[in-house]
């Protein structure tokens, strides 16, 4: 993000990450929402029983 705010690049960010930045104008929207990113995501985990807070969150993935 620190070069794409200084002119050097771009920055694929999480709307959560950039929107301080885009309200102050330091940095702008590229994509819209007719272009979007597909994205394939994946979450690995140790084979082991974690805490009940993990496994909590792991079996209510869909």
């Amino acid at each position: 993000m620190t070069m794409a705010r200084s002119g050097e690049g771009l920055a694929w960010l999480p709307m959560t990450l950039a929107e301080d930045s885009l309200e102050a104008g330091t940095l702008v929207r590229v994509a819209s929402d007719a272009m979007p990113i597909p994205i394939e995501i994946r979450l690995y985990r140790h084979k082991g029983r974690q805490g009940a807070a993990i496994e909590a969150a792991w079996a209510a993935l869909p």
